[in-house]
């Protein structure tokens, strides 16, 4: 008998467990909740499981605070919260309580009577990125949710656009966006940069760039001629990605980002990769460089604030130039259920949005560029390079 595929696997398991749903007491219905939690813990990222263990963010922030889940991973037996309350100067009592809770829902496991050990999520807790994501989390989307239906029942005739006026301004009870607000705030502004090295989906921009393809023609007879430079690249994760697969391919690598955040970065750079100061509202310094890249920061400013910062870039460009928009397209009919989540946290943080096909065209458009290609490397999420050229009066 010829093995089914994957697929058709799948959709018997799911078959039988709505058969089961219908037919199973009380007791063995949990059992079996159990059960699919436990599994869903073996096909999805540690990010997505933080995404919806968001309501258990309160104890994972609680637990990445006192060092909790870096004394479980590092220990390679089960440990009791006896010497766990020892350990981290806190009441035994409290932090069984904690790590109850974590273990319904598979973030720890409970071996014994207070006694607990780590799981495959808790190595990632224990990792700086995915606590400083827990942060970001609780500290300022929860608070921000916490304001949303309050601020949609009073809005809900336009769309949430005003980065200045907006939810964020609601829950915080500022008149600062929420970049300004972070400026002046090093330990959240730390948080948000730590967790953009979380790996939010499985793909690989690098993967589909057509790198070699347009610098075939590409020559650099001037040393100074600049080969790629990422808008908004944060502390320089995908500059320094790139250099790694493409060392020889000449030109100068140049990361962009706000002052603050510049300024937390280890220097010298890898690679000889170039730090710069920069704002998207200011005109674009370098200019006819090979590839302009921003990735997943388009989705923070309105269509108003995108079109002005993408012609100061189309202002920078020149005929061999390249602009690459890294960031997810969300599907017209049956989303996934991150990219709406991440559609509403940018609504609710900066007053921004996850567009569709159709938008990112129509706000390229009254840029004054032109989408060459869209290159889509990660899925359910739908990440992809849109790459667009700037039209020609």
């Amino acid at each position: 008998m010829a093995q089914q595929a994957p697929t058709v696997q799948i959709d018997n398991l799911l078959a039988q467990v709505k058969t089961l749903g219908t037919s199973l007491n009380a007791r063995d219905r949990a059992k079996v909740q159990k059960s699919l939690l436990d599994a869903l813990s073996h096909v999805e990222t540690p990010y997505e499981q933080m995404l919806r263990l968001s309501g258990s963010l309160a104890c994972i922030r609680f637990g990445a605070d006192i060092g909790l889940f870096k004394v479980l991973v590092e220990s390679q037996e089960p440990l009791t919260c006896s010497y766990l309350g020892e350990k981290l100067d806190a009441s035994p009592k409290l932090l069984g309580r904690i790590l109850r809770l974590l273990a319904s829902v598979g973030l720890v496991k409970q071996t014994g009577l207070d006694t607990f050990t780590a799981e495959k999520i808790t190595q990632e807790l224990a990792a700086q990125a995915l606590a400083s994501g827990a942060h970001l989390l609780f500290d300022i989307h929860n608070r921000t949710y916490q304001a949303l239906p309050d601020y949609l029942s009073e809005h809900k005739d336009k769309e949430v656009e005003n980065m200045h006026d907006g939810i964020f301004q609601k829950a915080f009870g500022t008149d600062l966006s929420c970049y300004e607000y972070l400026a002046h705030s090093p330990k959240l502004q730390g948080y948000m940069q730590d967790a953009m090295k979380l790996n939010q989906a499985e793909g690989d921009w690098l993967s589909v760039l057509p790198l070699d393809d347009e610098v075939k023609q590409w020559q650099v007879s001037d040393p100074d001629r600049v080969l790629f430079v990422d808008i908004g690249g944060g502390m320089g994760h995908q500059c320094i990605r790139l250099r790694d697969k493409y060392p020889d391919v000449p030109g100068r690598v140049i990361l962009q980002d706000m002052p603050i955040t510049v300024e937390r970065i280890p220097k010298p750079m890898p690679h000889g990769i170039e730090a710069m100061a920069y704002n998207f509202d200011e005109p674009q310094p370098i200019k006819n460089a090979k590839f302009y890249y921003t990735r997943n920061v388009l989705h923070g400013l309105p269509d108003s604030g995108c079109i002005a910062a993408l012609k100061n870039v189309a202002a920078a460009m020149d005929s061999e130039s390249v602009l690459v928009i890294d960031d997810l397209i969300v599907p017209d009919e049956g989303a996934c259920t991150q990219a709406c989540q991440m559609d509403f946290i940018m609504m609710a943080s900066i007053a921004g949005k996850k567009r569709t096909k159709d938008q990112w065209y129509k706000l390229l458009d009254a840029a004054g560029f032109k989408i060459s290609q869209i290159l889509t490397y990660a899925w359910p999420l739908q990440d992809s390079l849109i790459i667009a050229t700037p039209v020609s009066d």
